[in-house]
């Protein structure tokens, strides 16, 4: 499961006009004392291609770092929770717009 999507604000100062955007870590905090008890931080790795993201020890060329309450997540469809994670990626950050793959 990944997004397809062009990225041109790289880095590198190269835009990719196919750029493949997969979840390449997510991770639960629990912060205690504070109202939203538990976050959900996501971490995307953005590829050149896919092409590029299936050749394993490619790197990648760009990343991107969000977090969210956890209820946000709890409405949201899909499978599993990577899939409520893609879902809410899709409806909140720089991934809107993109074509599932």
């Amino acid at each position: 499961m990944a997004v397809q999507l062009p990225h041109n604000a790289t880095q590198i100062g190269v835009n990719f006009s196919q750029a493949y955007w997969r979840i390449s870590a997510v991770n639960i905090s629990f912060r205690a004392g504070h109202p939203v008890k538990h976050d959900v931080g996501i971490t995307v790795s953005v590829y050149a291609n896919a092409a590029a993201a299936a050749i394993e020890g490619t790197q990648h060329v760009a990343w991107m770092e969000y977090t969210a309450p956890i209820s946000d997540f709890n409405s949201l469809s899909g499978d599993d929770f990577i899939a409520k994670c893609y879902a809410w990626l899709n409806a909140h950050t720089d991934l809107s717009g993109g074509k599932p793959v």
